[in-house]
Parts: C-alpha cells; structure tokens; sequence
C-alpha cells in the first residue's frame, strides 16, 4: 500500500507519509514523513525528484537543480546506473577517449585494477543505484561493510579509485553534483571516505 503525499506548491517539496500514517484521514502526522524535492527541466521537458529524510536537505538539492538547470551545468536527461556508466568509462578509458586528471591514458594496469574492483567489490552493492542516487553516505556504508569483511585499508582506497574517477566524469559533464559544493570537490569527497583504523 502507497503512502500519502502533500504538496507544497510554493517550494516544490512534497511531505511523503507511511501507509499507516493518519495523516491519510486528516488527522495529526504520527510517522517520521521523506521529504521528495521536485524540478521541471524545460528542456527535457520532465520533473527531477529526489527524496530525502529531511525537509532541509530537499530544499537544498532542489536549490541546487534550479540554479544547475538554469546554467546548463545539469542536464535534465535520466541518470544512468552506476553498472552503465562504469561499463562506458571502461570501455573509453581502454581505447583512450577518456583519460586520467593529467590528461594521459590509462595504463592497461590501472584498466585492469580498476575493471576488477569494480566487478568484484563495487557493482554487486551499488551498480542497480543512478548516479544521482549514490549518496556519501551510502559510499560510506559500502566501505564500513568492507571493512566488516576484514578488507585491508588500502584495498578499500584502491576499491574507490574507479568509483571517484567516474563520478569526476560525471561532474565535468553535469550529469551530478552536489549541494554547496562545486564539482571537484563533490568528486573528491565521494571518495575521501574513511577507510583506516577507528
């Protein structure tokens, strides 16, 4: 059974209730309610929604689609899953239409490494999320689990190296990015996750 939705028109958010919330008969709101931030992308010509626990958090994302949308540093077209896009960025990084912060291939080695803790490690807890999706929080979820599994720290960096290599792609081509913070940095820190002793 769906929960209730409530709208509020002015700020584009919407209150999403539990099914069993009596906020569905009218009454007081007694569940801990999402929140889902809604945009139109004119020039998609559809709505960007994202939900969040917090009111706070949906108002600052949908801030920052605004002024994204409206700059052309976000595109409005659906997001791909992480397993595709990590399947295009192999497959550019092999023939070299992309290339490394330096502006240099990739070496076969770093491409192997990377194809391995992708397959291995990452794609099984995250390639069915968008990249819109993917959270540092949910980043910081899969490491502690690696962590759980007795991973050495440094496999777990090496783990996240592919990981921050595509989303700084995806930054540069305005397919994400993140909310008070410009694109290098919203790169950097999906990736800067704790992985050492605590």
């Amino acid at each position: 059974m769906a929960g209730t939705t409530s709208r509020n028109r002015n700020n584009g958010i919407e209150t999403r209730h539990s099914p069993s919330c009596p906020s569905a008969r009218g009454a007081r709101c007694k569940c801990t309610p999402k929140y889902r931030a809604v945009v139109y992308s004119r020039r998609e010509k559809r709505r960007l929604t994202k939900t969040f626990r917090t009111k706070a958090e949906a108002k600052a994302w949908r801030a920052d689609a605004q002024v994204a949308l409206r700059s052309g540093t976000r595109s409005g077209a659906k997001s791909s899953t992480l397993s595709v896009v990590a399947a295009a960025w192999l497959a550019g990084a092999a023939d070299g239409s992309i290339r490394n912060r330096s502006g240099d291939v990739y070496k076969p080695s770093v491409i192997r490494g990377y194809e391995q803790a992708l397959r291995l490690r990452v794609l099984p807890e995250l390639g069915a999320l968008t990249l819109v999706e993917i959270q540092r929080a949910d980043l910081q979820a899969f490491v502690d689990r690696l962590l759980e599994d007795e991973y050495d720290p440094s496999t777990i960096r090496n783990t996240l190296l592919p990981v921050r290599a595509i989303f700084r792609r995806a930054v540069a081509r305005g397919e994400v990015w993140g909310s008070g913070r410009d694109g290098e940095q919203t790169a950097t820190s999906r990736g800067a996750l704790r992985a050492g002793p605590r």
